[in-house]
């Protein structure tokens, strides 16, 4: 229901009912199901936040629950203080302090279900202000650069409670304050960095595991906030020994300093100097044969984000890529293959760096690129004939094709034709499996071909394309689909010029189907009218 259509009356009889249901001397079953009402009503309540006693009423219902013996209980309350802050932040100050007290108490000594949700509270202000700050309507409060003092070395804390057996999967206190400080990084920016630093020198060092994995990973959450030129140095410092962590006995280590690696390849490139460069790359090469998926899907991540860093001189004569390129491609080639590719997201990961790399490579790489296309060919080929399940083969078949149409992107025309018949051929055959994950990347490679052969691609291979492609802007199911097929119709129409007549009146037709249609994405009819 929208909330403006429910009157005010009825409001305040809800919220009278569910306030004397939080009561402590009730069952504790009717404890939780007040409070979770209340979780539920608060779109509800903002005329009840503008009045200062009703305001009050709710709030210590709400706290006083947050205390109660019951842990779901406590844990709701908690829930139902992080969505206050969501909807009434502005209402906030008179009770921070108050607030502050519960929160700690609660992330230092309870359980952790509701040491989670405490910290929830935090992330959820520390967004809201982050928000205001680009938004000269609101005001905030600041509430986070007040409580950080305090509040960041309890945050720290959970940080070194990992579960050593948890799945990457899993949510936990530790991963809830690594969110949080993240997000308090974000919120108070360069004023992070001297909370922080003292408690990552201390324990970078340390041959306690969970205390180096914390140290590391409360660096990595500080990274994107603080300007680049109060980190820049500080980073440099660092990579030596995150580079030496790559190497650590703990397969936690490894995985939490590959990722935080990635993201100073993400934020701080300039950060990496020439001294070091190497020296990291070839500490990532060998993490892609580590025994962990985990700590290879990491690599994976930093060697993606490497190359994107790289998207300003891919059309250089060479870049930093060219050093390493061809042997960091032969490794991800061959991690894409291991026993545990389905695991941790390693193959997709992978492929996302392969694409990456080839896209933003230089001049000097264009034969390497070839080579990958080549590589590339066959290997799609092989998914029609080898033993595999359905999903697997859709979901190689998407990653393949979708680095078909980065090479073919990359590289010129005579080097492209080559390969056209093979890449045709395979292509249209991905198309024979119906609702097929790959048709989408299927029909992008066919989009980057069309565009290099241009005239040619219409006489030699446009009149086997139309049937796939009309089914794909028919498809308004699978709006992500339509929405390809209906770009490569426009790139067939630039590519062939006049050639595209013979099949104009179908394509004109499915067109205005798309445009009739009540049901397609919206996203499809707006890409469409344009």
């Amino acid at each position: 229901m929208d909330p403006g259509e429910v009157e005010k009356a009825t409001v305040d009889q809800i919220l009278n009912t569910i306030v004397d249901g939080m009561r402590a001397d009730y069952p504790p079953e009717m404890t939780l199901a007040a409070v979770t009402a209340m979780c539920n009503s608060l779109d509800f309540t903002e005329a009840n936040f503008e009045v200062q006693g009703e305001r009050d009423a709710i709030m210590n219902s709400v706290c006083q629950a947050a205390q109660c013996p019951v842990v779901a209980v406590r844990e709701k309350a908690f829930e139902c203080l992080a969505t206050i802050a969501a909807f009434y932040y502005s209402k906030l100050p008179p009770y921070v302090t108050n607030l502050f007290q519960l929160t700690v108490n609660a992330i230092k000594t309870d359980v952790e279900e509701v040491g989670q949700q405490a910290i929830e509270f935090w992330s959820t202000v520390c967004d809201t202000e982050t928000e205001y700050a680009d938004d000269e309507t609101c005001t905030s409060f600041n509430v986070i650069a007040q409580a950080s003092p305090s509040l960041i070395p309890v945050i720290l804390e959970t940080l070194s409670k990992q579960s050593e057996d948890a799945d990457e999967e899993s949510w936990n206190i530790a991963k809830a304050g690594a969110a949080c400080l993240d997000a308090i990084s974000q919120t108070i920016e360069d004023a992070v960095v001297p909370h922080v630093l003292p408690f990552v020198t201390a324990g970078i060092q340390s041959s306690e595991w969970r205390v180096k994995e914390s140290a590391i990973m409360a660096f990595g959450m500080i990274l994107d906030g603080p300007d680049s030129k109060t980190l820049t140095p500080i980073v440099t410092g660092a990579l030596p020994v995150l580079v030496q962590c790559l190497q650590d006995p703990s397969t936690h280590v490894k995985d939490t300093c590959a990722w935080v690696i990635g993201r100073i390849c993400e934020f701080h490139t300039s950060a990496i100097t020439p001294a070091i460069f190497p020296h990291m790359v070839t500490a990532l090469t060998l993490c892609l044969d580590d025994q962990s998926s985990g700590v290879a899907s990491q690599a994976c991540f930093a060697v993606h984000n490497l190359a994107m860093a790289c998207e300003e001189q891919a059309d250089d004569k060479t870049n930093v890529l060219s050093s390493f390129m061809p042997t960091m491609l032969q490794k991800l080639l061959n991690v894409v293959n291991r026993e545990d590719w389905d695991e941790n997201n390693l193959r997709s990961t992978a492929y996302e760096a392969v694409n990456k790399m080839v896209e933003n490579s230089a001049e000097d790489m264009l034969q390497v690129v070839g080579q990958v296309l080549d590589e590339s060919c066959t290997r799609l080929e092989k998914t029609f004939n080898d033993n595999m399940e359905q999903q697997e083969r859709m979901t190689l078949q998407a990653n393949l094709c979708s680095l078909i149409g980065v090479c073919i992107n990359k590289l010129p025309e005579e080097n492209v034709k080559q390969y056209s018949d093979r890449i045709m051929q395979s292509v249209l055959m991905v198309f024979n499996t119906k609702g097929s994950v790959a048709h989408e990347d299927a029909f992008l490679a066919i989009g980057y071909l069309s565009g290099k052969l241009e005239e040619e691609f219409g006489s030699r291979y446009v009149q086997f394309l139309m049937p796939p492609l009309l089914l794909g802007m028919q498809n308004t199911e699978e709006y992500a689909v339509c929405l390809v097929a209906v770009g490569v119709a426009g790139d067939l129409c630039r590519a062939l010029g006049k050639g595209i007549a013979p099949y104009a009146d179908e394509i004109m037709r499915c067109t205005l189907e798309i445009l009739r249609s009540e049901s397609v994405n919206r996203y499809v009819y707006n890409f469409v009218d344009m």
